[in-house]
């Protein structure tokens, strides 16, 4: 009888902003990647991977870059007896914003989105090279981060700055647009983008989006569509239901959790909760809870 191949995990966990991981496990498997406050790139190192993306399925080439945004929920399937290698890296947004410049914007390639699948980053063989170094030497910072040396900090921050700058110079180039311009939109809608996360339970409308930030409605909504390839409205519920999920899951009621989301009718709640997640707020709760206790 042949043994299964052992598999092997490598985490480096520098702090609760940002985290790196370096996999190698066999199939079949199913890795289920919930959304949260973080923001996701995944490096696939291996052939025969499928990716499930915003209801949609897509074959992942070898080598190449998965880009995800908290707004993107995806699953990704390895067929049996395939090996699966990959690097994980997570951050929050504001972890690297002090990074960016006016004419640099490391969280580009999350965000400025009008293509049929931004979420997919096929690298050459040069780009591979590149990426792999970058990586590696993330993974190298675990020694300093370990012994807190100094230094350590800044040194992990910069190194996945200069990742970013990478990965955006490949997704430029990947989708051929070079326009300096792009990052004076993008500057304005993450603005509100940052202003819907921090006041989900407040009224998010069109006419008070625009009066927040002096912009016309009709303009405010054409450049957002373009950044963020979501419309306002759609952003702000997709960003109540994910927080109103992740609320429930922590056992908050579900009459607390209509409030604190923004809802002010616990019956509309529920019925576009339903619509976004097909359960009801009570039964998703209920599912959580189960899921919680499985072995």
């Amino acid at each position: 009888m042949v043994s299964k191949p052992s598999q092997q995990t490598v985490l480096i966990r520098t702090n609760s902003d940002f985290s790196v991981k370096h996999k190698v496990t066999y199939g079949p498997e199913e890795q289920i990647y919930q959304t949260h406050n973080q923001f996701d790139i995944i490096f696939i190192m291996t052939e025969n991977t499928s990716c499930h993306i915003n209801e949609k399925n897509w074959k992942i080439p070898e080598h190449s870059l998965l880009l995800f945004n908290n707004m993107n929920p995806h699953k990704i399937v390895i067929p049996a007896g395939e090996r699966f290698e990959r690097y994980i890296l997570s951050f929050k947004p504001e972890y690297i914003e002090s990074l960016s410049s006016k004419d640099t914007d490391l969280l580009e390639c999350f965000f400025f989105r009008p293509f049929s699948n931004p979420y997919i980053l096929p690298l050459t063989s040069l780009q591979i090279t590149e990426c792999l170094s970058y990586l590696n030497q993330i993974m190298a910072c675990n020694e300093l981060s370990g012994k807190r040396k100094y230094g350590y900090d800044l040194k992990n921050k910069f190194l996945l700055g200069n990742l970013l700058i990478f990965i955006n110079s490949a997704y430029r180039e990947y989708h051929g647009f070079h326009s300096l311009k792009v990052n004076a939109s993008y500057s304005l809608i993450y603005s509100i983008i940052n202003h819907i996360h921090t006041h989900l339970g407040d009224e998010l409308s069109l006419d008070s989006l625009s009066a927040e930030f002096f912009m016309n409605k009709y303009h405010l909504c054409k450049v957002f569509k373009t950044v963020t390839d979501f419309s306002p409205n759609q952003y702000i519920i997709n960003c109540r239901i994910m927080k109103a999920k992740e609320l429930l899951s922590q056992n908050v009621s579900v009459d607390m959790v209509c409030g604190l989301v923004g809802y002010k009718n616990l019956s509309h709640f529920s019925r576009i909760f339903k619509q976004y997640t097909g359960l009801s707020p009570k039964q998703y709760a209920k599912f959580k809870q189960v899921d919680a206790i499985r072995p």
